[in-house]
């Protein structure tokens, strides 16, 4: 590093950026974005999430991506955890997938997405339908002020059959347990604590316990951006890949507030 600036306004950037992250909340992150590409050439966009809280603005901003050439993806870390990649080599190709995600007060409509994209990476596939039928009728105020949260069971189901459960209790404040289980492997996962206990078909369903890191954000950016510098890639999801879960998420919690509220909303409050 041969020069650090900090700058408290857009109109001070330079002209040419590598590698932008773009982690504002959501309500404003499509016109913040629109704002950079009006005064800069940007070659990579890294965007934290929920992306955006209307629908239009996924199909506007692919669009202006495309048509400027700028590679992007989405900040859901959990599929660089070595851990995960360990527990999706253990699953048979195309295998019917259940995940569960079972805790308290875990931020479900801030989080979901974490999870949801979590359980893509290991089936490899980016269609979900989600339902809302088991959430608690009641819109609970974030942590961050001005947008909503939520309690109770979101079911998330696939074409070939696997299926994700979040569960997020409101009274509730164990640790947040995963669990994953295919034809061959089940694994339960205690990030908090550290471990995940496995048991395979090639172990005789034996349970064996193993480390798993949930790596901090500060110890993945660096990599993430040296690496989009040096390949132009990195392990993140790519946006358009993002997009495929986003909207299903954003339109269906959407709809679900719409349900529960006497306040018609146009745009789904989570971030």
């Amino acid at each position: 590093i041969t020069e650090l600036k900090f700058l408290t306004s857009l109109t001070e950037l330079p002209r040419l950026l590598d590698v932008v992250i773009v982690a504002t909340n959501s309500n404003i992150r499509a016109s913040v974005t629109k704002s950079i590409l009006e005064k800069c050439e940007v070659k990579n966009f890294i965007f934290e999430k929920v992306l955006f809280q209307k629908e239009k603005d996924y199909i506007e901003m692919s669009e202006l991506l495309q048509q400027k050439n700028i590679n992007a993806w989405v900040n859901c870390p959990r599929r660089l955890f070595k851990g995960y990649h360990l527990l999706k080599g253990l699953l048979p190709k195309n295998d019917t997938v259940f995940l569960s995600v079972t805790g308290g007060n875990w931020g479900m409509g801030c989080n979901s997405i974490h999870f949801i994209d979590l359980f893509t990476f290991i089936t490899e596939y980016y269609d979900i339908e989600l339902s809302t039928q088991f959430l608690d009728p009641v819109l609970m105020e974030s942590k961050r002020g001005g947008f909503k949260e939520f309690a109770g069971t979101l079911i998330g189901k696939q074409e070939n059959g696997s299926t994700i459960i979040l569960n997020s209790e409101a009274l509730y404040h164990g640790n947040t347990i995963l669990t994953i289980r295919g034809t061959q492997m089940i694994a339960i996962i205690d990030e908090a604590a550290g471990r995940m206990n496995v048991a395979t078909i090639y172990t005789g369903w034996q349970w064996e316990e193993k480390p798993i890191e949930a790596v901090y954000q500060s110890q993945l950016t660096g990599d993430i951006v040296s690496t989009i510098l040096a390949t132009n890639n990195c392990g993140l999801t790519t946006f358009e890949n993002s997009i495929k879960l986003h909207v299903p998420l954003v339109r269906t919690l959407l709809n679900f507030c719409n349900s529960v509220s006497s306040i018609r909303l146009d745009v789904c409050p989570i971030t």
